[in-house]
């Protein structure tokens, strides 16, 4: 998939509700699991104030095989901005969980 074909969800969250999220995204996207929460939780707690950061992952959803850009911007220490770019399908499922 070119980044051409990259659609967006994204959100801010209060720290404490993004494992939460996660948890809830992981239940509907395979290949998305504990593992990869881990390693987004591990590394938003080492993150410093305006830093951002990026996870990639590929996951399966709708039978399809897509990549799952998550890019965090923490620009305030208790709220994240969370940004998913993947497939049109996957970022609208991806919306709909976020709101």
């Amino acid at each position: 998939m070119g980044a051409g074909k990259e659609h967006e969800a994204s959100m801010n969250f209060d720290l404490e509700g993004l494992e939460p999220f996660l948890q809830r995204l992981a239940q509907k996207v395979d290949g998305f699991g504990p593992a990869e929460i881990a390693s987004v939780m591990g590394g938003v707690s080492e993150m410093a104030v305006d830093e951002e950061r990026d996870w990639n992952f590929t996951v399966q959803h709708a039978g399809s095989l897509a990549p799952l850009r998550v890019h965090i911007i923490l620009d305030d220490a208790d709220a994240p901005d969370l940004h998913f770019f993947t497939s049109t399908e996957l970022a609208a499922l991806i919306q709909d969980e976020l709101q």
